[in-house]
């Protein structure tokens, strides 16, 4: 009878140890954060990046090629330097090893595939005879 009380204790714990490791992978997961450094950082700045957050995604010509690693409200120093005083936010985007060197004359805007889909940067254009962009 003994025996069959542990077991029954075991069980549980387990269940419960479990549950605890699902909702915590749950929750990191909804979080966007992105584990360790950058594979290819990309810095872009922006004037509005309203949709945007933390995990959404990068496409390249339509292909997911990364995600965004952080968002950074640009200081006024920094918004006069930039050449362009309207824009007031950066996006780090971390870029896929896989993913081509990205030629230097792209554009990159935020785009979505339908009216409540949600956002994500699209990188676009470049020419093959254009250079790549430094790492």
């Amino acid at each position: 009878m003994r025996n069959k009380n542990f077991n029954d204790w075991a069980v549980a714990l387990i269940v419960i140890a479990c549950s605890i490791m699902l909702f915590l992978a749950l929750a990191f997961a909804l979080s966007g954060k992105v584990l360790g450094a950058p594979s290819r950082p990309l810095r872009v700045n922006f004037h509005d990046v309203t949709g945007v957050t933390l995990g959404s995604q990068v496409k390249f010509a339509g292909a997911i090629a990364g995600k965004v690693a952080s968002i950074r409200m640009l200081t006024p120093e920094e918004r006069t330097k930039s050449g362009d005083p309207l824009n007031a936010v950066q996006l780090l985007l971390a870029i896929n090893p896989g993913v081509p060197p990205l030629p230097s004359d792209v554009s990159v805007s935020i785009a979505a595939d339908t009216l409540l889909s949600d956002k994500f940067v699209l990188v676009s254009g470049g020419s093959s005879q254009a250079t790549p962009l430094a790492a």
